[in-house]
């Protein structure tokens, strides 16, 4: 009985992505944008919990793409402001903001402003 309970949690547990996040990673996966689970999660401004929210953080060409879920849109939009308003007096690497729908998604390229965005297209390709 204890071994049930025991598989039974650990199932629930690894079940937590959403169906919009799952899709959206495999919509990238689709268009060949080489993104994978990030197996132990660094701590910086783009992990960190938004609106009671942590994200799934996974590797794309080996920079972070930080992938929050909430339940509202709403809740999505009071993630933005909190993550702007922690920011607003910091020198923050470069990066790309991505909303669809209740997902916030952050995409740390570290280029240069002046540079194309690297899978930009892929990644709005994705989204939709």
């Amino acid at each position: 009985m204890r071994k049930w309970l025991i598989v039974c949690v650990f199932v629930l547990l690894g079940g937590c992505h959403s169906p919009q996040q799952s899709g959206f990673i495999k919509a990238l996966e689709e268009v060949q944008v080489p993104v994978r689970v990030m197996e132990k999660k660094e701590k910086s401004i783009f992990t960190q919990d938004l609106n009671g929210e942590k994200p799934k953080t996974y590797l794309l060409n080996d920079k972070l793409l930080s992938v929050y879920t909430f339940d509202r849109s709403k809740d999505r939009s009071k993630a933005r402001q909190q993550f702007n308003e922690k920011t607003a007096s910091q020198n923050v690497v470069s990066y790309e903001l991505y909303e669809q729908n209740t997902m916030l998604i952050f995409y740390v390229h570290e280029q240069s402003l002046n540079v194309t965005v690297p899978y930009d297209e892929q990644i709005r390709k994705a989204l939709t």
